[in-house]
């Protein structure tokens, strides 16, 4: 593959990682604090609802600047 294509796909796979590694660590705090797993459940959707927003600030941000 040539460099122009590895860079874009090496961002994205960062992204998604750290998408993975901040939902994980919120999902680890809340359940050392609440046992239940509804709430753990409902902790998790809202950490991946706000990244979702967050990405797509940025993007919106990156569009119009």
């Amino acid at each position: 593959m040539s460099r122009h294509l590895l860079k874009p796909l090496r961002a994205s796979i960062l992204v998604a990682f750290d998408g993975l590694v901040k939902t994980a660590c919120l999902t680890i705090g809340v359940g050392v604090v609440w046992s239940d797993r509804a709430v753990m459940a409902l902790a998790t959707l809202a950490g991946c609802f706000s990244g979702v927003i967050l990405k797509a600030a940025v993007e919106l941000a990156t569009v119009y600047s």
